[in-house]
């Protein structure tokens, strides 16, 4: 349920963020959806699997392979979404669209989550309060 709350979170960042960039400069939301939703689908099987005790016993010769592409493939996906929501926030923040490695900051507090909350949360608050602002002044 945890992990369900974080990737609600996350994704919430990702597109509220993309909707505060300019029309012009906003990239495509597709295949940041893609890969959010497949996580969520791969993630919540993983857990009925074990909760049924559908996934290989460790004696089985798979569960290593089974392991290791189930680990590749979450953390693609995991590291695509987090990416994503960094370069959004950071260019709201900076006010253009940043590269990868202008957002690395926001990347690597969105992994160390319990504590990465305490540098997100607020960034977050001072880019829709900075949103807030432009649009009062436009109207």
């Amino acid at each position: 349920m945890v992990y369900v709350i974080y990737w609600a979170w996350i994704y919430a960042i990702g597109i509220k963020m993309n909707s505060f960039i300019p029309a012009n400069l906003r990239p495509g939301l597709t295949s940041f959806k893609i890969h959010s939703y497949l996580l969520l689908i791969f993630l919540i099987t993983l857990f009925a699997a074990e909760f049924f005790g559908q996934l290989p016993d460790i004696e089985s010769p798979y569960a290593m392979y089974f392991g290791l592409g189930a680990m590749t493939i979450s953390l693609y996906l995991l590291f695509n979404v987090w990416m994503f929501s960094a370069r959004m926030l950071e260019s709201v923040i900076v006010g253009t669209i940043v590269n990868r490695s202008d957002s690395l900051k926001a990347f690597l507090c969105f992994w160390f989550f319990p504590i990465g909350i305490w540098f997100i949360q607020p960034a977050v608050n001072r880019a829709v309060a900075k949103y807030a602002a432009n649009n009062a002044q436009l109207e």
